[in-house]
């Protein structure tokens, strides 16, 4: 039984954590801080890298909002 199947099976017969999904939540929000450290402290060839890879997902994260806002603006086609 590969090792990700133990955690499954245990968090079915156990069930998970009460505030399991707020420690998720702080977490994820916790991780930009960490990601901007990161990104200031960096140096050379690997800042030049992380910064390129940081620009591709806000490129991706653009696209996706106005793409919502494409659909959910009414006005758009009535013109």
């Amino acid at each position: 039984m590969p090792q990700h199947e133990h955690m499954e099976r245990h968090r079915k017969l156990h069930g998970r954590r009460f505030d399991a999904e707020e420690r998720e939540r702080k977490k994820e929000s916790r991780l930009a801080h960490k990601r901007s450290d990161f990104a200031q402290k960096v140096h050379g060839i690997r800042a030049k890298l992380y910064n390129e890879r940081r620009f591709k997902e806000k490129a991706t994260m653009r696209k996706t909002i106005s793409q919502h806002n494409e659909r959910s603006n009414k006005h758009a086609n009535d013109e």
